[in-house]
C-alpha cells in the first residue's frame, strides 16, 4: 500500500538546520532532470504564455518539453529525452525579441556539489 517514506532528522550546522543528502539522493534527482535545459532571457522575463507560445513554435522539431518557470526570472524546461534536448541545443542560437536566449544543461548536481 504505496511507499513507506524514509526520514533522516535534520541536524544543527552553525546554528541553522541543514539536511544531510547522499549521493543516492543525488543521482536519483540527476537522473530525474538529465532531459533538462535550464533558460534566461538577458533582459527580459517573457511571460509563462508567450514562452509556451515560442517554444510551441520555435521548438516545433523536437516533442514540446513541460515548462516550469521560476519566480526568479528563468524557465526549466524538461524533455521526453535527451536526444530531444540535445537537438533543441545544437540546433541554432535562439533570440526572445532579439535579445540572447541563453540555455545550458541542468544537472541537480550543480545544486549539490557540497555533498
Amino acid at each position: 500500500m504505496g511507499n513507506s517514506l524514509d526520514y533522516a532528522p535534520p541536524t544543527t550546522r552553525d546554528g541553522k538546520l541543514a539536511v544531510k543528502l547522499t549521493k543516492e539522493d543525488i543521482r536519483e534527482s540527476d537522473e530525474h532532470w538529465a532531459t533538462s535545459l535550464i533558460r534566461y532571457v538577458l533582459g527580459d522575463t517573457p511571460f509563462e504564455k508567450s514562452m509556451d507560445n515560442y517554444v510551441t513554435t520555435v521548438w516545433n522539431f523536437v516533442h514540446k518539453p513541460q515548462i516550469l518557470y521560476h519566480s526568479d526570472g528563468y524557465y526549466v524546461f524538461r524533455f521526453a529525452s535527451v536526444a530531444d534536448r540535445e537537438e533543441v541545443m545544437q540546433a541554432d542560437q535562439y533570440t526572445y525579441h532579439n535579445k540572447p536566449f541563453m540555455l545550458r544543461n541542468l544537472e541537480a548536481s550543480y545544486l549539490t556539489q557540497n555533498v
